[in-house]
């Protein structure tokens, strides 16, 4: 079945139509039935999918007045079809009536006029008064009646001789045509419809229009996710009534867009741009899209993170920090603690000792482990620099800026971490800013006057007594309160020597270019833990990788690990014992079950210097 179809008002024209449709390129669905009947005819061809009738005269009408919705293509009467019915009348000059409706007996009159033949005008008001009006005509007079698809049937009762204007195939292919037309036309605006529907409930943005009067005329599933209304419900209604939030009857009355405008919506922010439909100057209707507000942050973490990945991604994990003993657990369990709150974290420890491997692990077992991890050594940057890397610049902020601007580190940030390792190395004057930053949450670029909010969560570390600086107004007390939030103290190496083993085990299992790792006798283990590592894990990282590349596959005993400390009995090194000597010599002498001999051995001394450190101690 196709979309057109054809109701005939007399079985002349259901013939005549039935010759031709076969010859259409688009399906036509036939009818007969005039009047009443003609538009239950129509009924049932709507009801097969039809939505374009043709159909003639009043039948036509009916079904039009009937179907508001249906487009209904009419059969036009011709001069030519008029003409034909008047033939036999030309050559008889019988006295001659015309009986049928306004609109086409005006036509006839006009006709006859034309061709100077003689006719008297009945009009009908309805089709029950057909049979009457027939019978007034022939009893004043006329001989031949010229009659429509009204009159034909009392004429014929009558054995009234008759004129039928009847559609000729002209007419007939005509209407056809046109409805053809009609239904490309339909299926073009069907397609293109269906395509727009498509692209506006792919999208994620909800989309809603509205037309001048405020009636809502699309609603897209995007719309109805957010708002939990449906289409059906919305479409065709005020916007005022049905969606009060949006007001945009205002944007209406002003005739001003409204660009990231906030609207709360069943407790979700939602940031929705207003825009006027118009035509030339006049406002024809308003189309709103919104979408998420969190969403819209999401994204732009993704963004900034897949554009700056490089060294804004934490990878670390808490189970990547390698250690079994009591200080170092304990420090990851209270690391745990405190990545579960959105707080400022400062890590206090020695250089070596970590802090970044913690600083990335607390962002990643964060709610913001989704975010980017921007990390900055304070101390690599000289001031100008750092100021411009950590707030960022407008286009020609200085001398040597780039002409496109650039965002800072904490813009980059933003959804994530921001790690300040050495933070007391920091200028006076870019302490100041930082702290308006941490206590703001806003950031403003270097020769810029726009201030713009930032969501950062800030972990700062420093290899320094940072309370101390604070109080010789080395580092301002007021940004040393404000970092100094959750505390956490990483443990030097010479306090965790139980983990040494193990973290010599894992440097060389990671060393890219082993092959066979090493083999360690017990005084090896014995010096390593008897030295004092002032360089703490990174120290200790160094000399397993010269050990890696030097003794694969080799026994490895305290001589060699005091010659790649460059520790021997001929130069003591005073400097291992800077830090807690006490322990250094207790922790030999525990490894070599009290043996002073060996002890000194093992610390690079001779016997005497060892008794004399111990009589100091």
């Amino acid at each position: 079945m196709g979309n057109i179809g054809l109701v005939a008002p007399d079985m002349y024209t259901l013939e005549s139509a039935r010759a031709l449709v076969g010859k259409q390129p688009v399906p036509i669905a036939l009818a007969v039935g005039s009047s009443e009947k003609g538009v239950a005819e129509a009924a049932k061809l709507i009801q097969q999918g039809v939505d374009i009738v043709i159909s003639r005269g009043e039948t036509g009408k009916s079904i039009a007045a009937a179907f508001p919705d249906i487009t209904v293509v009419f059969i036009k009467r011709s001069g030519l079809d008029i003409a034909r019915a008047l033939g036999s009348a030309r050559q008889h000059k019988e006295p001659l009536a015309a009986v049928t409706f306004p609109d086409t007996l005006a036509r006839i009159v006009a006709v006859c006029n034309a061709l100077d033949i003689p006719v008297r005008p009945y009009p009908l008001e309805n089709r029950l008064e057909a049979e009457a009006v027939v019978l007034r005509a022939v009893q004043e007079g006329a001989a031949r009646i010229i009659v429509t698809a009204a009159t034909l049937a009392p004429a014929q009762r009558l054995g009234i001789p008759y004129g039928p204007v009847l559609s000729s195939e002209e007419s007939l292919l005509e209407a056809m045509e046109e409805a053809r037309i009609i239904f490309h036309v339909r299926q073009m605006e069907k397609a293109k419809m269906s395509l727009l529907y498509t692209v506006l409930n792919t999208t994620d943005n909800g989309i809603m229009a509205v037309d001048a009067a405020g009636i809502v005329t699309m609603f897209n599933a995007v719309a109805e996710r957010h708002t939990a209304r449906d289409a059906r419900d919305v479409i065709g209604r005020p916007a005022s009534l049905v969606l009060p939030e949006f007001d945009l009857d205002q944007a209406i009355r002003s005739g001003e867009s409204e660009p990231n405008a906030l609207v709360r919506v069943r407790g979700e922010t939602l940031v929705c741009n207003i825009d006027l439909v118009r035509v030339d100057t006049v406002v024809s209707g308003v189309v709103c899209t919104f979408q998420d507000a969190n969403t819209i942050q999401a994204m732009e973490a993704t963004v900034r993170r897949h554009i700056h990945a490089s060294g804004h991604v934490a990878t670390v994990h808490f189970q990547d920090i390698q250690g079994h003993g009591r200080a170092i657990r304990e420090s990851v369990v209270t690391a745990r603690e405190y990545a579960r709150s959105d707080a400022t974290v400062f890590l206090a420890g020695e250089t070596g000792t970590g802090k970044e491997l913690f600083a990335q692990s607390i962002h990643n077992h964060s709610a913001r482990n989704r975010g980017p991890f921007v990390a900055v050594n304070c101390a690599a940057l000289p001031g100008h620099l750092l100021e411009s890397e950590l707030f960022g610049y407008v286009a020609g902020a200085f001398t040597g800026a780039s002409n496109k601007g650039k965002a800072g580190l904490f813009e980059l940030a933003h959804g994530g971490t921001i790690f300040l390792d050495e933070v007391t190395e920091i200028e006076p004057g870019i302490q100041a800013k930082l702290l308006r930053v941490l206590q703001e949450k806003k950031v403003m670029r270097l020769g810029s006057d726009q201030v713009n909010p930032i969501n950062v969560r800030v972990i700062a570390s420093t290899n320094k007594d940072l309370k101390k600086l604070a109080s010789s107004n080395d580092f301002r007390q007021d940004l040393y309160y404000r970092l100094n939030v959750l505390l956490l103290h990483l443990p030097p190496l010479r306090a965790r020597k139980e983990d040494i083993p193990l973290l010599c085990a894992f440097f060389l299992k990671n060393f890219p270019q082993a092959e066979r790792l090493p083999i360690f006798t017990p005084d090896a283990f014995a010096v390593l833990k008897a030295y004092s590592w002032p360089g703490n894990i990174r120290e200790l990282q160094n000399v397993m990788v010269r050990l890696a590349a030097t003794a694969q596959g080799k026994t490895v005993n305290g001589k060699t690990i005091r010659a790649l400390l460059d520790w021997d009995g001929k130069k003591e090194k005073e400097s291992v014992l800077v830090h807690d000597q006490a322990e250094v010599i207790l922790q030999a002498l525990r490894e070599t079950r009290g043996r002073r001999g060996e002890a000194a051995q093992m610390l690079g001394m001779s016997r005497s210097t060892l008794w004399r450190k111990m009589r100091a101690l």
